[in-house]
């Protein structure tokens, strides 16, 4: 998908998976065959509420029936002044 950088950490309980470094944006993903249990799904709620940089992006990836689904968590606000 064009990205500069990933760094893979499946598998570590931690929130993510992918990290994904984008010339203008980051990703921040949790990939999932298809079930996310309700606490895993709040916790990243919850850490993409408190995110606010207009280019970094929490993600979770599913693949129910092998098609992938992407839902984006978080919609940085716009910056201006």
């Amino acid at each position: 998908m064009g990205a500069l950088y990933v760094q893979r950490s499946y598998g570590s309980h931690g929130v993510f998976d992918l990290v994904a470094v984008f010339r203008r944006e980051i990703r921040l993903i949790q990939v999932k065959r298809d079930y996310i249990p309700k606490w895993e799904l709040k916790r990243l709620k919850d850490f993409a509420r408190q995110v606010a940089a207009p280019n970094i992006f929490v993600e979770l990836w599913q693949y129910p029936n092998r098609r992938r689904m992407i839902t984006r968590l978080n919609a940085p606000a716009a910056t201006g002044s």
